[in-house]
């Protein structure tokens, strides 16, 4: 009688995928972890093409953006809900807030939220990005913006509201808040989100 040594037992077919997908989601946070290390050690550097030039006074600041209406509604295939949005109160008052829309979406997503401001006594500025707002739904147009686009946007939008308030604060969801980012960073004249003296000054009213 010949006998032979006991096996190891098999994994089951259960645990051995279990495992594969422990390994590929350890791999998954390993290289975005890669990533942001990466990034911090060798940031994105953008180029402005703008060069900034503040709005003198809100008639200024009104031109411009009547300017930029005449242009969106003679842009091809152009969705006429997505025109950039000023409420304003007809002359330059202490604070501006400017609200940048979200990547695909338009300036209607901040509508309801800038009028809650402007109730407060702000100009609010809601511009269209670039290469959004048109009918197409794809967003075919979209592979077309750069980085340079974005910070050109921020530079014109920033410089306009600089017209329509002594002080300016910008805002943003999304790609729209890359922007309040970048010019948080370049246009130290710029606040990015109301400071605590704007929040006991200018309270956000509760919600009814």
């Amino acid at each position: 009688m010949t006998t032979s040594p006991p096996t190891a037992p098999t994994p089951s077919r259960g645990r051995r995928i279990v495992r594969a997908i422990l390994l590929i989601v350890l791999g998954l946070l390993a290289l975005l972890l890669l990533s942001i290390i990466v990034a911090a050690f060798y940031p994105i550097r953008v180029t402005n093409p703008l060069a900034s030039s503040p709005a003198a006074d809100y008639d200024a600041a009104a031109a411009e953006i009547d300017a930029i209406w005449t242009e969106e509604s003679e842009t091809a295939d152009f969705n006429p809900v997505c025109h950039s949005i000023l409420m304003s109160h007809g002359e330059r008052v202490e604070r501006a807030i400017v609200f940048y829309h979200g990547f695909t979406s338009c300036p209607e997503q901040f509508r309801e939220l800038g009028q809650r401001f402007f109730d407060l006594g702000y100009n609010v500025y809601i511009p269209l990005a670039p290469y959004h707002g048109l009918t197409e739904r794809y967003g075919y147009a979209l592979e077309n913006l750069t980085a340079a686009d974005l910070a050109a946007h921020g530079t014109e939008t920033a410089d306009i509201a600089q017209g329509l308030g002594e002080h300016v604060t910008v805002s943003g969801l999304s790609g729209g808040g890359a922007i309040a980012a970048w010019l948080a960073q370049y246009r130290c004249l710029l606040y990015t989100s109301p400071s605590p003296r704007d929040r006991t000054r200018y309270r956000m009213p509760s919600s009814a």
